[in-house]
C-alpha cells in the first residue's frame, strides 16, 4: 500500500509523519458546516491582485475557457504534457496558486475559500464569464469552492485524484506557528547547494536514517531546486506553504460545498494502488453526488496528467464535449 508524506499536518516542526490512507477509514461522512478555525487576522486576509497572480494562456480566446489548477507543491508547468491537445479545442488558462510558482506568497491563509477568490478575481480581470474548471489534488478543492460560490461561472468541474473527506478539526494556530518558524529556517534562496541540502536535512527530512538521508535530500534538490546565475540556490517550492495548505485543506468540511454544486462533475482517479482517493472517499462521492462521473486511469500515479497524459486528455475531452 502506498504511503503519503504530509508535512505540517500531522507533525511538528522538524518531523514528518508517514500516514497511510487506510488510517482514515471509518471517519464520519459529514461534519457540521464550518471554515477551518484560523486566527482572526489570518482569516481576514484578502485575495491577491491581478498582478500578483502568475498565469499563462494557450489557444484561441474565442473557444470555451478551460482553467487548469495544479496541486500542492506544484505550478502551472505540471500541465505541460497535456496543454497542447487541450488548447486545440479550448482557451486554456493555467494558473499558479498563491504561494506556488510565480504567484505571490502573501499571508498565512491558504484555504480553498481564499484561493478560489484569487482565481475568480483573475478570471474577472481576463473577462472570462464562463469556464470549465479542472483541479489536481488539493487544487481541486479550490475549484470546487469556486464552482459552488459562482455557479454562473462553472460550465463543468473536473477533479483529478483528490481525496474529499475531512481529516482534521479544531484550531489551526499551531500549524501557522510552525509555518512561521519554517519560513525563517528555510528561506527561498541559499548561498550554496550545500547550505540548501543541510537545511533540508535538518528541518524536513530528519526522520530519514543515515546513511540514506543525504542521498535522498540531494535527489530532492536535483528535482525541486535550481541554481541561480549568481551561484546561489533556490527551491522550486515553499515548504512552509506546504504545511499550511495541507493542514487548512484537510480541515475543511466538504459537505456544504458539495450541496451547492450545480455543474456537471467528473472525478479522474489514479490507479487505486497509487491514488490519493481512498475507497471511503469514492463512497463519499457516490453518496453525496450520485451524478458524478468517475473514471479510473489504469497504470497512472497521483499525477495522472503527467503519468498517463494521452489517457488523461481522452478522458477529459470526452467529458467536456458531453457538457458543451
Amino acid at each position: 500500500m502506498r504511503t503519503f508524506i504530509l508535512l505540517g499536518v500531522f507533525s511538528f516542526l522538524g518531523m514528518i509523519t508517514i500516514v497511510s490512507p487506510s488510517a482514515f477509514a471509518g471517519l464520519p461522512d459529514c461534519w457540521s458546516a464550518f471554515e477551518p478555525q484560523l486566527p482572526t487576522q489570518v482569516a481576514q486576509e484578502v485575495p491577491l491582485s491581478l498582478d500578483q497572480i502568475n498565469y499563462v494562456t494557450f489557444g484561441d480566446k474565442r473557444n470555451p475557457a478551460l482553467v487548469l489548477i495544479h496541486g500542492q507543491d506544484s505550478a502551472w508547468q505540471t500541465f505541460t504534457p497535456v496543454i497542447q491537445p487541450l488548447a486545440a479545442e479550448y482557451f486554456v488558462i493555467a494558473v499558479d496558486l498563491r504561494g506556488h510558482g510565480g504567484s505571490a506568497a502573501h499571508g498565512f491563509n491558504f484555504t480553498s475559500s481564499l484561493l478560489s477568490r484569487d482565481i475568480y478575481g483573475l478570471l474577472e480581470g481576463l473577462e472570462v464569464r464562463k469556464a470549465h474548471l479542472l483541479g489536481h489534488s488539493f487544487g481541486a478543492k479550490a475549484v470546487l469552492r469556486l464552482a459552488a460560490d459562482h455557479p454562473e461561472l462553472a460550465l463543468s468541474v473536473a477533479i483529478e485524484d483528490m481525496e474529499i473527506q475531512q481529516k482534521l478539526s479544531g484550531p489551526l494556530d499551531k500549524y501557522i506557528e510552525q509555518a512561521q518558524a519554517l519560513r525563517i529556517a528555510i528561506p527561498e534562496t541559499f548561498a550554496s547547494k550545500d547550505d540548501l541540502v543541510s537545511a533540508l536535512e535538518a528541518y524536513l527530512y530528519s526522520q530519514i536514517p543515515e546513511p540514506n538521508r543525504r542521498a535522498y535530500v540531494e535527489g530532492v534538490v536535483s528535482r525541486r531546486a535550481k541554481e541561480n546565475p549568481d551561484g546561489s540556490w533556490s527551491l522550486l517550492f515553499r515548504p512552509w506553504v506546504t504545511g499550511l495548505m495541507g493542514s487548512q485543506f484537510v480541515a475543511e468540511d466538504p459537505s456544504p460545498v458539495l450541496s451547492r454544486l450545480e455543474a456537471p462533475l467528473l472525478l479522474i482517479r489514479a490507479e487505486p494502488s497509487h491514488s490519493a482517493v481512498s475507497d471511503p472517499g469514492i463512497e463519499f462521492w457516490k453518496r453525496n453526488k450520485p451524478e458524478i462521473e468517475i473514471r479510473t486511469i489504469t497504470g497512472s500515479a497521483h499525477n495522472v496528467h503527467g503519468t498517463r497524459p494521452r489517457e488523461f486528455v481522452d478522458t477529459l475531452l470526452t467529458f467536456l464535449r458531453s457538457v458543451r
